[in-house]
């Protein structure tokens, strides 16, 4: 495929065309069409999340991107504060692992620590020390 045609894709695509007609219209298969286009990111669902991307989540103001700058996504600091304590659900908490103490066999979740064994400083004491400790809750380790 060349350069050319490649542009002429790209613009086709951001245009609004379906495969068959930039196909048909470059007079090459429709399965290449469609290649190039799910390599690099010329689908449906992309080009309508591209052209959202210059709105602010939050707000909804236009932001006008630099060039050879990374994309803005909010327009302020305060606007991304405020969207991603509305959003807790989105963020991606991979880092979590969920783990049971070795001294009272309780399942806790450790945040990016995967080796941790105690679900705290009192089982830690009472496992390593052997010395009984009361937690907040009440309970004897």
């Amino acid at each position: 495929m060349t350069a050319e045609q490649k542009q002429t894709i790209h613009r086709l695509r951001f245009a609004g065309r379906d495969y068959q007609s930039v196909a048909s219209e470059l007079r090459i298969k429709i399965g290449t069409v469609k290649t190039y286009c799910f390599r690099h990111s010329l689908t449906d669902a992309d080009i309508e999340e591209q052209e959202l991307k210059n709105e602010c989540p939050c707000c909804g103001i236009q932001i006008t991107q630099r060039p050879k700058v990374k994309p803005r996504r909010f327009c302020s600091d305060k606007c991304r504060i405020k969207w991603w304590n509305d959003n807790r659900d989105l963020q991606n908490k991979q880092a979590y692992q969920r783990n049971i103490c070795e001294c009272c066999e309780k399942e806790f979740n450790s945040y990016g620590n995967k080796s941790r064994k105690y679900c705290s400083h009192a089982c830690y004491i009472s496992q390593r020390f052997g010395i009984q400790e009361t937690t907040d809750d009440g309970r004897t380790v």
